[in-house]
């Protein structure tokens, strides 16, 4: 996990997921979401150095808040965001490879969940988005993620339609 950048996420159930799957689902990404982005001891807590503009690992974008980057991000995100039973998360802290494995592993293996938006941005990529605002969209399947992010062919700054 780094403490540098911004985590996003859209969790879309299927639409004849019933209501009680719907907030069970809630429940166990959000837990998940949490314990996946805090230190995992105090070696990890020292190291990092927790980002000073937002210390819970969990964040919700606001428009008085200084990152105007956060603010951006709920914006698009809102826009993609139609049903209003689909998950939003947001962070200022990014997963390392394993962590990030252990969150969406059980994400895509579970038959609920219909698609995921996911986005990115280190400390790199929040520059040139801030100058632009804009971000571009790639579809893929499930696995493919993990070979992007393996590989290093994983772009920060695009938003990633994962099918499940």
């Amino acid at each position: 996990m780094y403490d540098r950048g911004h985590f996003c996420l859209i969790i879309c159930p299927k639409r004849n997921c019933e209501e009680k799957s719907k907030k069970q689902l809630y429940e166990d990404i959000f837990t998940s979401f949490i314990s996946h982005l805090f230190p995992k001891d105090e070696k990890e807590a020292h190291y990092l150095m927790w980002n000073p503009v937002e210390r819970s690992p969990l964040f919700k974008p606001n428009p008085k808040k200084d990152c105007a980057i956060c603010f951006s991000l709920n914006q698009i995100f809102k826009k993609k965001d139609k049903k209003v039973e689909d998950i939003m998360l947001f962070s200022h802290n990014i997963l390392d490879i394993n962590s990030f494995k252990s969150f969406f592993t059980p994400l895509f293996n579970n038959n609920q969940i219909e698609k995921i938006y996911y986005l990115e941005l280190d400390h790199e990529a929040e520059s040139s988005f801030q100058d632009t605002v804009k971000y571009n969209l790639k579809k893929l399947k499930t696995n493919d993620i993990f070979d992007l992010k393996e590989s290093k062919k994983f772009k920060m700054g695009v938003v990633y339609e994962i099918i499940n």
